[in-house]
């Protein structure tokens, strides 16, 4: 399990893309999982 919170996940969400990585990307799916996770936990 990704231990990310949600503030993390927006923080990271907020990046400029060359950080972030691409929207819609391998990176965006584990962290909106991972943000999943965090509420449903």
């Amino acid at each position: 399990m990704l231990e990310v919170s949600a503030s993390g996940y927006f923080n990271w969400l907020r990046r400029p893309q060359d950080i972030a990585g691409r929207p819609g990307g391998r990176h965006s799916d584990e962290a909106l999982l991972a943000h999943i996770r965090a509420i449903h936990a």
